[in-house]
């Protein structure tokens, strides 16, 4: 959306994450967004799309078992939403 890309979630070698990033394609820096709503749970190996102003998050897991919820990202208000 507007040359960004927004990386939510993920994995590394000591935790699980649930953040929001944002990488300005224009200036090649990183900006973390803090959002509202209600925020899903930590998670990697998801699906994400964008879809008409939204960052549309299904799956993903945590380590143990698997999600099989679908929670949206207002891009432009940095909002979380169910639908």
């Amino acid at each position: 959306d507007n040359g960004r890309v927004v990386v939510f979630g993920g994995e590394s070698q000591d935790a699980t994450c649930a953040d929001v990033q944002v990488l300005d394609t224009a200036t090649w820096k990183w900006e973390s967004v803090q959002c509202t709503g209600c925020y899903p749970e930590r998670r990697f190996g998801h699906s994400c799309v964008y879809y008409k102003g939204n960052a549309i998050v299904f799956g993903g897991s945590k380590g143990a078992g698997y999600y099989d919820d679908l929670i949206c990202l207002d891009v432009k208000r940095w909002h979380w939403w169910r639908p």
